[in-house]
Protein backbone atom coordinates (compact mmCIF):
# COMPACT_ATOMS: atom_id res chain seq x y z
CA UNK A 1 0.00 0.00 0.00
CA UNK A 2 1.27 3.44 -0.90
CA UNK A 3 1.71 5.99 1.87
CA UNK A 4 1.28 9.72 1.68
CA UNK A 5 4.59 11.59 1.41
CA UNK A 6 5.33 13.21 4.72
CA UNK A 7 3.79 10.40 6.78
CA UNK A 8 5.79 9.64 9.92
CA UNK A 9 6.16 5.94 10.77
CA UNK A 10 6.66 4.97 14.41
CA UNK A 11 7.69 8.52 15.15
CA UNK A 12 11.02 8.26 13.32
CA UNK A 13 10.75 7.42 9.59
CA UNK A 14 9.52 10.17 7.27
CA UNK A 15 7.96 8.79 4.06
CA UNK A 16 9.07 10.22 0.73
CA UNK A 17 8.33 9.53 -2.92
CA UNK A 18 7.63 6.08 -4.37
CA UNK A 19 10.75 4.42 -5.78
CA UNK A 20 9.15 1.22 -7.00
CA UNK A 21 5.91 -0.71 -6.94
CA UNK A 22 5.04 -4.38 -7.28
CA UNK A 23 2.21 -6.79 -6.72
CA UNK A 24 3.29 -7.41 -3.12
CA UNK A 25 4.11 -3.91 -2.02
CA UNK A 26 5.60 -0.48 -2.53
CA UNK A 27 9.11 0.84 -1.92
CA UNK A 28 9.31 4.43 -0.70
CA UNK A 29 12.20 6.75 -0.24
CA UNK A 30 12.43 7.67 3.40
CA UNK A 31 14.53 9.35 6.03
CA UNK A 32 15.30 8.58 9.65
CA UNK A 33 14.32 11.83 11.35
CA UNK A 34 16.65 11.62 14.34
CA UNK A 35 19.69 10.36 12.43
CA UNK A 36 18.99 12.31 9.23
CA UNK A 37 19.83 9.17 7.27
CA UNK A 38 18.24 8.28 3.91
CA UNK A 39 16.57 4.88 3.86
CA UNK A 40 14.37 2.73 1.64
CA UNK A 41 11.09 1.55 3.17
CA UNK A 42 9.33 -1.49 1.76
CA UNK A 43 5.64 -1.54 2.74
CA UNK A 44 3.91 -4.86 2.20
CA UNK A 45 0.55 -5.28 0.49
CA UNK A 46 -0.68 -8.54 1.95
CA UNK A 47 -4.50 -8.51 2.38
CA UNK A 48 -4.10 -10.46 5.59
CA UNK A 49 -1.89 -13.10 3.96
CA UNK A 50 0.10 -14.61 6.81
CA UNK A 51 2.67 -16.15 4.47
CA UNK A 52 3.43 -12.80 2.84
CA UNK A 53 3.92 -11.24 6.26
CA UNK A 54 6.19 -14.11 7.27
CA UNK A 55 8.30 -13.63 4.14
CA UNK A 56 9.00 -10.01 4.94
CA UNK A 57 9.95 -10.81 8.52
CA UNK A 58 12.18 -13.64 7.39
CA UNK A 59 13.95 -11.40 4.91
CA UNK A 60 14.62 -8.94 7.74
CA UNK A 61 16.02 -11.69 9.96
CA UNK A 62 18.31 -13.02 7.26
CA UNK A 63 19.68 -9.64 6.22
CA UNK A 64 20.23 -8.61 9.84
CA UNK A 65 22.53 -11.61 10.32
CA UNK A 66 24.79 -10.84 7.36
CA UNK A 67 27.20 -7.97 7.95
CA UNK A 68 29.15 -7.40 4.76
CA UNK A 69 29.73 -4.47 2.44
CA UNK A 70 28.45 -6.51 -0.50
CA UNK A 71 25.05 -7.34 1.02
CA UNK A 72 22.26 -4.74 1.22
CA UNK A 73 21.74 -3.86 4.88
CA UNK A 74 18.48 -3.92 6.83
CA UNK A 75 18.07 -1.34 9.58
CA UNK A 76 14.67 -2.00 11.09
CA UNK A 77 11.32 -3.74 10.75
CA UNK A 78 7.99 -2.41 11.98
CA UNK A 79 4.25 -2.29 11.46
CA UNK A 80 1.73 0.35 10.48
CA UNK A 81 -1.24 1.08 12.74
CA UNK A 82 -3.31 -1.52 10.87
CA UNK A 83 -0.65 -4.19 11.32
CA UNK A 84 0.85 -3.91 7.83
CA UNK A 85 4.58 -4.68 8.14
CA UNK A 86 7.35 -2.61 6.64
CA UNK A 87 11.07 -3.10 6.22
CA UNK A 88 13.62 -0.30 6.54
CA UNK A 89 16.66 -0.92 4.38
CA UNK A 90 19.79 0.69 3.05
CA UNK A 91 18.95 3.12 0.25
CA UNK A 92 21.15 2.57 -2.78
CA UNK A 93 21.90 4.82 -5.71
CA UNK A 94 22.95 3.13 -8.90
CA UNK A 95 21.70 0.31 -11.12
CA UNK A 96 21.72 -3.46 -11.36
CA UNK A 97 23.85 -5.50 -13.73
CA UNK A 98 20.67 -6.13 -15.70
CA UNK A 99 20.46 -2.39 -16.43
CA UNK A 100 24.05 -1.79 -17.47
CA UNK A 101 24.66 -0.20 -20.86
CA UNK A 102 27.93 -1.94 -21.76
CA UNK A 103 26.69 -5.24 -23.16
CA UNK A 104 30.23 -6.64 -23.45
CA UNK A 105 32.23 -5.53 -20.39
CA UNK A 106 35.91 -6.37 -20.21
CA UNK A 107 37.04 -9.68 -18.76
CA UNK A 108 38.72 -7.85 -15.88
CA UNK A 109 35.50 -5.98 -15.09
CA UNK A 110 33.42 -9.16 -15.06
CA UNK A 111 35.95 -10.90 -12.81
CA UNK A 112 35.86 -7.91 -10.44
CA UNK A 113 32.06 -8.11 -10.19
CA UNK A 114 32.28 -11.84 -9.55
CA UNK A 115 34.95 -11.30 -6.88
CA UNK A 116 32.68 -8.91 -4.99
CA UNK A 117 29.70 -11.23 -5.37
CA UNK A 118 31.83 -14.09 -4.06
CA UNK A 119 32.72 -12.07 -0.97
CA UNK A 120 29.07 -11.31 -0.20
CA UNK A 121 28.01 -14.90 -0.84
CA UNK A 122 30.84 -16.25 1.28
CA UNK A 123 29.52 -14.27 4.24
CA UNK A 124 26.00 -15.61 3.63
CA UNK A 125 27.30 -19.17 3.28
CA UNK A 126 29.33 -18.69 6.45
CA UNK A 127 25.96 -18.33 8.20
CA UNK A 128 24.67 -21.40 6.31
CA UNK A 129 22.34 -19.30 4.15
CA UNK A 130 21.85 -20.10 0.46
CA UNK A 131 20.56 -17.21 -1.67
CA UNK A 132 18.72 -19.33 -4.32
CA UNK A 133 17.88 -16.41 -6.62
CA UNK A 134 21.12 -14.97 -7.97
CA UNK A 135 20.79 -13.12 -11.28
CA UNK A 136 21.89 -9.79 -12.79
CA UNK A 137 18.87 -7.93 -11.40
CA UNK A 138 19.91 -8.92 -7.87
CA UNK A 139 23.51 -7.73 -8.31
CA UNK A 140 23.41 -3.97 -7.76
CA UNK A 141 26.18 -1.49 -8.58
CA UNK A 142 26.43 1.52 -6.30
CA UNK A 143 29.30 3.69 -5.03
CA UNK A 144 31.32 4.08 -1.89
CA UNK A 145 31.77 7.57 -0.44
CA UNK A 146 35.11 7.80 -2.27
CA UNK A 147 33.35 7.17 -5.59
CA UNK A 148 34.60 3.63 -6.11
CA UNK A 149 32.02 1.21 -7.50
CA UNK A 150 30.81 -1.52 -5.17
CA UNK A 151 28.51 -4.46 -5.93
CA UNK A 152 25.78 -5.46 -3.49
CA UNK A 153 23.62 -8.57 -3.34
CA UNK A 154 19.89 -7.86 -3.15
CA UNK A 155 16.78 -9.88 -2.36
CA UNK A 156 17.48 -12.59 0.16
CA UNK A 157 13.74 -13.29 0.41
CA UNK A 158 14.14 -16.70 -1.24
CA UNK A 159 17.23 -17.44 0.85
CA UNK A 160 17.23 -20.79 2.62
CA UNK A 161 18.88 -21.39 5.99
CA UNK A 162 20.17 -24.93 5.54
CA UNK A 163 19.15 -26.06 9.03
CA UNK A 164 15.70 -24.44 8.91
CA UNK A 165 12.90 -26.92 8.31
CA UNK A 166 10.19 -24.28 8.78
CA UNK A 167 10.84 -22.66 5.42
CA UNK A 168 8.35 -25.03 3.78
CA UNK A 169 5.54 -23.67 5.93
CA UNK A 170 5.56 -20.45 3.96
CA UNK A 171 5.94 -21.89 0.48
CA UNK A 172 3.94 -25.09 0.72
CA UNK A 173 5.41 -28.57 0.86
CA UNK A 174 7.89 -29.46 -1.87
CA UNK A 175 7.80 -25.97 -3.37
CA UNK A 176 10.10 -24.97 -6.19
CA UNK A 177 11.28 -21.37 -6.04
CA UNK A 178 13.79 -19.37 -8.00
CA UNK A 179 14.40 -17.70 -11.36
CA UNK A 180 14.23 -20.38 -14.09
CA UNK A 181 16.94 -18.83 -16.21
CA UNK A 182 19.49 -19.18 -13.41
CA UNK A 183 18.28 -22.26 -11.53
CA UNK A 184 20.62 -25.21 -11.02
CA UNK A 185 19.57 -28.69 -12.15
CA UNK A 186 18.85 -29.76 -8.57
CA UNK A 187 16.86 -26.58 -7.92
CA UNK A 188 14.72 -27.25 -11.00
CA UNK A 189 13.69 -30.54 -9.42
CA UNK A 190 13.32 -29.41 -5.80
CA UNK A 191 14.22 -26.10 -4.18
CA UNK A 192 14.63 -27.82 -0.83
CA UNK A 193 17.42 -29.99 -2.24
CA UNK A 194 19.97 -27.20 -2.61
CA UNK A 195 23.14 -26.14 -0.88
CA UNK A 196 25.80 -23.50 -1.49
CA UNK A 197 26.84 -25.17 -4.74
CA UNK A 198 23.49 -24.18 -6.25
CA UNK A 199 24.52 -20.54 -5.74
CA UNK A 200 27.82 -21.34 -7.46
CA UNK A 201 25.89 -22.65 -10.49
CA UNK A 202 23.72 -19.51 -10.62
CA UNK A 203 26.73 -17.21 -10.34
CA UNK A 204 28.35 -19.17 -13.18
CA UNK A 205 25.29 -18.58 -15.38
CA UNK A 206 25.46 -14.86 -14.56
CA UNK A 207 29.18 -14.76 -15.38
CA UNK A 208 28.58 -16.56 -18.70
CA UNK A 209 26.00 -13.95 -19.74
CA UNK A 210 28.19 -11.04 -18.67
CA UNK A 211 31.12 -12.38 -20.68
CA UNK A 212 29.24 -13.40 -23.83
CA UNK A 213 26.03 -11.39 -23.89
CA UNK A 214 24.19 -14.69 -24.44
CA UNK A 215 22.35 -16.99 -22.02
CA UNK A 216 24.12 -20.17 -21.06
CA UNK A 217 21.01 -22.26 -21.77
CA UNK A 218 18.16 -21.69 -24.21
CA UNK A 219 14.70 -23.08 -24.82
CA UNK A 220 11.57 -22.18 -26.76
CA UNK A 221 9.20 -23.26 -24.01
CA UNK A 222 9.54 -23.48 -20.27
CA UNK A 223 9.52 -27.29 -20.35
CA UNK A 224 12.25 -27.37 -22.98
CA UNK A 225 14.19 -24.78 -21.01
CA UNK A 226 14.21 -26.95 -17.88
CA UNK A 227 15.22 -30.04 -19.88
CA UNK A 228 18.10 -28.06 -21.38
CA UNK A 229 19.35 -27.06 -17.92
CA UNK A 230 19.28 -30.66 -16.70
CA UNK A 231 20.60 -32.44 -19.80
CA UNK A 232 22.49 -30.11 -22.15
CA UNK A 233 25.87 -28.44 -21.98
CA UNK A 234 25.99 -24.62 -21.89
CA UNK A 235 26.82 -22.67 -25.00
CA UNK A 236 30.58 -22.32 -25.40
CA UNK A 237 31.85 -19.01 -24.04
CA UNK A 238 35.04 -19.14 -26.12
CA UNK A 239 33.05 -19.53 -29.33
CA UNK A 240 31.07 -16.40 -28.48
CA UNK A 241 34.07 -14.37 -27.29
CA UNK A 242 37.56 -14.89 -28.64
CA UNK A 243 39.49 -12.84 -26.07
CA UNK A 244 38.87 -15.10 -23.08
CA UNK A 245 42.16 -15.92 -21.34
CA UNK A 246 43.19 -19.60 -21.27
CA UNK A 247 41.67 -21.39 -18.30
CA UNK A 248 38.76 -19.03 -17.66
CA UNK A 249 36.28 -21.13 -19.63
CA UNK A 250 37.40 -24.20 -17.68
CA UNK A 251 36.68 -22.37 -14.42
CA UNK A 252 33.28 -21.39 -15.78
CA UNK A 253 32.55 -24.95 -16.90
CA UNK A 254 33.21 -26.28 -13.41
CA UNK A 255 30.62 -23.88 -12.00
CA UNK A 256 28.12 -25.30 -14.50
CA UNK A 257 28.77 -28.99 -13.89
CA UNK A 258 25.47 -30.88 -13.86
CA UNK A 259 26.42 -32.84 -10.74
CA UNK A 260 27.04 -30.52 -7.82
CA UNK A 261 29.82 -32.80 -6.55
CA UNK A 262 31.74 -31.81 -9.70
CA UNK A 263 31.44 -28.07 -9.02
CA UNK A 264 33.65 -26.00 -6.76
CA UNK A 265 33.00 -27.21 -3.22
CA UNK A 266 32.72 -23.67 -1.81
CA UNK A 267 32.33 -20.15 -3.11
CA UNK A 268 35.81 -19.51 -1.71
CA UNK A 269 37.23 -22.20 -3.99
CA UNK A 270 35.58 -20.50 -6.96
CA UNK A 271 37.04 -17.16 -5.85
CA UNK A 272 40.49 -18.74 -5.72
CA UNK A 273 40.02 -20.09 -9.26
CA UNK A 274 39.32 -16.53 -10.46
CA UNK A 275 42.57 -15.17 -9.04
CA UNK A 276 44.72 -15.74 -12.19
CA UNK A 277 42.30 -13.60 -14.21
CA UNK A 278 41.77 -10.83 -11.66
CA UNK A 279 43.09 -7.29 -11.78
CA UNK A 280 44.86 -5.94 -8.67
CA UNK A 281 41.71 -4.12 -7.48
CA UNK A 282 39.88 -7.47 -7.18
CA UNK A 283 42.45 -9.38 -5.14
CA UNK A 284 41.33 -8.11 -1.73
CA UNK A 285 37.74 -9.24 -2.31
CA UNK A 286 38.98 -12.64 -3.47
CA UNK A 287 41.11 -12.95 -0.33
CA UNK A 288 38.17 -12.11 1.93
CA UNK A 289 35.90 -14.56 0.11
CA UNK A 290 38.47 -17.31 0.59
CA UNK A 291 38.98 -16.56 4.30
CA UNK A 292 35.34 -16.01 5.23
CA UNK A 293 34.36 -19.66 5.20
CA UNK A 294 37.09 -20.47 7.71
CA UNK A 295 34.91 -18.72 10.29
CA UNK A 296 31.68 -20.59 9.54
CA UNK A 297 28.99 -20.38 12.21
CA UNK A 298 26.04 -22.63 12.93
CA UNK A 299 22.68 -21.25 11.78
CA UNK A 300 20.29 -20.37 14.62
CA UNK A 301 16.75 -21.69 14.67
CA UNK A 302 14.15 -19.43 13.13
CA UNK A 303 10.75 -18.69 14.56
CA UNK A 304 8.25 -20.65 12.42
CA UNK A 305 5.87 -17.71 12.63
CA UNK A 306 8.53 -15.56 11.00
CA UNK A 307 9.55 -17.96 8.25
CA UNK A 308 9.31 -16.61 4.75
CA UNK A 309 10.56 -17.09 1.25
CA UNK A 310 10.29 -14.11 -1.05
CA UNK A 311 8.65 -10.91 -2.16
CA UNK A 312 8.94 -9.83 -5.76
CA UNK A 313 7.87 -6.95 -7.93
CA UNK A 314 5.61 -7.57 -10.90
CA UNK A 315 6.95 -7.46 -14.46
CA UNK A 316 4.87 -7.57 -17.58
CA UNK A 317 3.39 -11.04 -17.66
CA UNK A 318 4.71 -13.58 -20.14
CA UNK A 319 4.08 -17.00 -18.56
CA UNK A 320 6.46 -18.83 -20.91
CA UNK A 321 9.33 -16.37 -20.59
CA UNK A 322 11.64 -17.66 -17.87
CA UNK A 323 13.31 -14.28 -17.48
CA UNK A 324 10.16 -12.16 -17.43
CA UNK A 325 8.64 -14.35 -14.69
CA UNK A 326 11.75 -14.92 -12.60
CA UNK A 327 10.27 -16.32 -9.40
CA UNK A 328 8.56 -19.68 -9.33
CA UNK A 329 6.38 -21.39 -6.79
CA UNK A 330 5.23 -24.93 -7.54
CA UNK A 331 3.01 -27.31 -5.62
CA UNK A 332 5.24 -30.32 -6.30
CA UNK A 333 8.90 -30.75 -7.19
CA UNK A 334 9.56 -30.68 -10.92
CA UNK A 335 10.89 -34.14 -11.76
CA UNK A 336 12.16 -34.17 -15.31
CA UNK A 337 12.16 -37.35 -17.36
CA UNK A 338 15.58 -38.93 -17.47
CA UNK A 339 16.81 -36.94 -14.47
CA UNK A 340 17.99 -38.60 -11.31
CA UNK A 341 15.76 -38.13 -8.26
CA UNK A 342 16.71 -35.31 -5.87
CA UNK A 343 19.25 -36.17 -3.23
CA UNK A 344 18.82 -35.22 0.42
CA UNK A 345 20.19 -31.81 1.26
CA UNK A 346 23.72 -31.68 2.60
CA UNK A 347 24.12 -30.64 6.25
CA UNK A 348 26.01 -27.49 5.39
CA UNK A 349 27.24 -25.40 2.50
CA UNK A 350 30.95 -25.67 3.15
CA UNK A 351 31.49 -29.37 3.69
CA UNK A 352 30.01 -31.22 0.70
CA UNK A 353 30.18 -34.97 0.48
CA UNK A 354 33.10 -36.45 -1.39
CA UNK A 355 32.04 -37.34 -4.89
CA UNK A 356 31.36 -41.06 -5.15
CA UNK A 357 32.38 -42.86 -8.37
CA UNK A 358 29.50 -42.67 -10.78
CA UNK A 359 28.90 -45.16 -13.57
CA UNK A 360 29.63 -43.98 -17.06
CA UNK A 361 26.62 -42.29 -18.62
CA UNK A 362 24.55 -44.53 -20.83
CA UNK A 363 23.22 -43.63 -24.21
CA UNK A 364 19.90 -45.39 -23.77
CA UNK A 365 16.81 -43.56 -22.66
CA UNK A 366 13.67 -41.96 -23.98
CA UNK A 367 14.00 -39.75 -27.04
CA UNK A 368 14.48 -36.05 -26.36
CA UNK A 369 11.20 -35.25 -28.11
CA UNK A 370 9.40 -37.60 -25.72
CA UNK A 371 11.17 -35.90 -22.81
CA UNK A 372 9.88 -32.57 -23.99
CA UNK A 373 6.31 -33.81 -24.43
CA UNK A 374 6.32 -35.49 -21.03
CA UNK A 375 7.75 -32.45 -19.27
CA UNK A 376 5.19 -30.29 -21.01
CA UNK A 377 2.46 -32.65 -19.85
CA UNK A 378 3.82 -32.40 -16.30
CA UNK A 379 3.62 -28.64 -16.41
CA UNK A 380 0.23 -28.50 -18.16
CA UNK A 381 -1.66 -31.33 -16.39
CA UNK A 382 -0.20 -31.22 -12.91
CA UNK A 383 -0.61 -27.51 -12.38
CA UNK A 384 2.91 -27.60 -11.01
CA UNK A 385 4.06 -24.09 -11.64
CA UNK A 386 2.22 -21.06 -10.31
CA UNK A 387 4.27 -18.13 -11.38
CA UNK A 388 4.76 -15.02 -9.36
CA UNK A 389 4.97 -11.70 -11.05
CA UNK A 390 7.65 -9.20 -10.31
CA UNK A 391 9.30 -6.06 -11.45
CA UNK A 392 11.29 -5.98 -14.64
CA UNK A 393 14.90 -7.08 -14.27
CA UNK A 394 15.58 -3.59 -12.97
CA UNK A 395 15.84 -3.40 -9.18
CA UNK A 396 13.13 -0.72 -9.16
CA UNK A 397 11.40 1.51 -11.63
CA UNK A 398 12.85 4.85 -10.65
CA UNK A 399 12.92 8.06 -12.59
CA UNK A 400 16.32 8.96 -14.12
CA UNK A 401 16.90 11.60 -11.51
CA UNK A 402 15.91 9.43 -8.57
CA UNK A 403 18.03 6.98 -6.67
CA UNK A 404 17.49 3.28 -7.03
CA UNK A 405 16.92 1.00 -4.07
CA UNK A 406 15.87 -2.45 -3.08
CA UNK A 407 12.99 -3.52 -5.32
CA UNK A 408 9.48 -4.06 -4.09
CA UNK A 409 8.53 -7.63 -4.68
CA UNK A 410 5.60 -9.96 -5.03
CA UNK A 411 4.77 -13.61 -4.83
CA UNK A 412 1.57 -15.22 -6.02
CA UNK A 413 0.67 -17.91 -3.54
CA UNK A 414 0.13 -21.31 -5.17
CA UNK A 415 -3.50 -22.28 -5.56
CA UNK A 416 -4.46 -25.86 -4.78
CA UNK A 417 -4.20 -27.78 -8.07
CA UNK A 418 -7.04 -30.01 -9.26
CA UNK A 419 -6.57 -33.71 -8.58
CA UNK A 420 -4.42 -35.17 -11.29
CA UNK A 421 -1.95 -37.92 -11.93
CA UNK A 422 1.46 -36.50 -12.79
CA UNK A 423 3.84 -38.83 -14.62
CA UNK A 424 7.24 -38.82 -12.99
CA UNK A 425 8.97 -41.49 -15.02
CA UNK A 426 8.77 -43.06 -18.46
CA UNK A 427 7.73 -46.74 -18.26
CA UNK A 428 9.98 -49.36 -19.69
CA UNK A 429 9.24 -50.11 -23.33
CA UNK A 430 9.36 -53.87 -22.84
CA UNK A 431 8.11 -55.57 -19.67
CA UNK A 432 10.32 -58.24 -18.16
CA UNK A 433 9.42 -61.24 -16.00
CA UNK A 434 11.57 -62.75 -13.28
CA UNK A 435 11.15 -66.56 -12.81
CA UNK A 436 10.70 -67.86 -9.27
CA UNK A 437 10.79 -71.33 -7.73
CA UNK A 438 7.38 -72.97 -7.28
CA UNK A 439 5.98 -76.37 -6.27
CA UNK A 440 3.23 -76.17 -8.89
CA UNK A 441 3.70 -76.44 -12.62
CA UNK A 442 4.45 -73.13 -14.18
CA UNK A 443 1.63 -71.65 -16.19
CA UNK A 444 2.29 -69.52 -19.20
CA UNK A 445 1.98 -65.86 -18.40
CA UNK A 446 -0.95 -64.12 -20.10
CA UNK A 447 -0.07 -62.06 -23.07
CA UNK A 448 0.28 -58.40 -22.13
CA UNK A 449 -2.54 -56.19 -23.24
CA UNK A 450 -1.46 -53.60 -25.77
CA UNK A 451 -1.48 -50.15 -24.18
CA UNK A 452 -4.31 -47.91 -25.16
CA UNK A 453 -3.17 -44.72 -26.80
CA UNK A 454 -3.55 -41.70 -24.56
CA UNK A 455 -5.80 -38.94 -25.84
CA UNK A 456 -3.83 -36.20 -27.52
CA UNK A 457 -2.71 -33.41 -25.23
CA UNK A 458 -2.10 -29.88 -26.42
CA UNK A 459 1.60 -29.09 -26.60
CA UNK A 460 2.77 -25.77 -25.16
CA UNK A 461 2.65 -23.04 -27.72
CA UNK A 462 6.08 -21.91 -28.90
CA UNK A 463 7.22 -18.54 -27.75
CA UNK A 464 7.93 -16.26 -30.66
CA UNK A 465 10.00 -13.86 -28.60
CA UNK A 466 11.73 -14.32 -25.28
CA UNK A 467 13.38 -11.05 -24.21
CA UNK A 468 17.02 -11.41 -23.19
CA UNK A 469 17.09 -15.12 -24.02
CA UNK A 470 19.00 -14.67 -27.22
CA UNK A 471 16.22 -16.28 -29.27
Amino acid sequence: MALEPGTLLEGKYRIGEILGRGGMGVVHAGRHEALDRPVAIKVLEHDGNARAIARLRREAQILARIDNEHVCKVYDVGSLEDGTPFLVMERLEGHSLAERHDRRPSVGQVVDWMAQACEGLAEAHRHAIVHRDLKPANLFLTHRPDGETVLKLLDFGVAKPLADQDVQTITGDEAVVGSPRFMSPEQVQSSKDVDARSDIWSLGVVMHELLTGEPAFKGRTLADYFITIVHDEPTSASQLRDDLPPGLEEALARCLAKEREDRYPTIGAFAEALRPFAEPRSLAALDRATRSLDRAVAPPAFDPEASMTRDHAAPEEDPLNPEAIPATVAQEPVTLPGASPPRPSDPGPIAPRAAAPRPAPTTTGPPRALLGLTAAAVLLLGGLLVWSTRDHEAAVEASPSESATVPATTVVEPAAPPPSVVPTAIPSESPSATPSASATPARPAPAPQPPRPAPPRPAPAPVDHLPDLGI
